[in-house]
C-alpha cells in the first residue's frame, strides 16, 4: 500500500494549480493526499462525480485529513478492477471558489 500526494498550491489567475493538473494513477488499497500549500488557498472541498458510468473507487471517501479542520484531504482506493473515477475539487482562493474535474486512476490488482 502507497500513497499518492496531489499538491494544491496555487489558484491565481482563475485557475487551480496542482501535482498533474490534478490526475492521479493509483493502485488498490493506495491512500490519496491533497496536500494544500502556500496560503493563496482557504480551503478545498473533493465530490464524487456521479451518474451513468461512473464508478465508486474509494473504501474510504476523500474527508480533510488529519481532523475535520484541516485543510489537506485524504481518500483510500478500494479493492476495484482497472477502474477510473472523475472527481470535482473546489478550491476558496481570497472568497472565490474555482473548481476543476480531474481524474483518478486505479490499476488492476496484480
Amino acid at each position: 500500500m502507497g500513497q499518492v500526494t496531489i499538491t494544491v498550491n496555487n489558484c491565481s489567475n482563475g485557475t487551480i494549480t496542482m501535482t498533474n493538473n490534478g490526475n492521479a494513477t493509483v493502485e488498490t488499497g493506495d491512500f490519496v493526499l491533497w496536500n494544500v500549500t502556500g496560503n493563496t488557498i482557504n480551503s478545498i472541498a473533493i465530490y464524487q462525480v456521479t451518474g451513468a458510468g461512473e464508478s465508486n473507487i474509494w473504501s474510504s471517501l476523500p474527508a480533510p485529513f488529519p481532523n475535520t479542520t484541516s485543510k489537506n484531504w485524504r481518500g483510500t482506493i478500494g479493492d476495484t478492477g482497472d477502474i477510473h473515477e472523475d472527481y470535482t475539487i473546489n478550491a476558496v482562493c481570497n472568497g472565490k471558489t474555482l473548481s476543476h474535474d480531474p481524474r483518478i486512476s486505479v490499476n488492476p490488482k496484480k
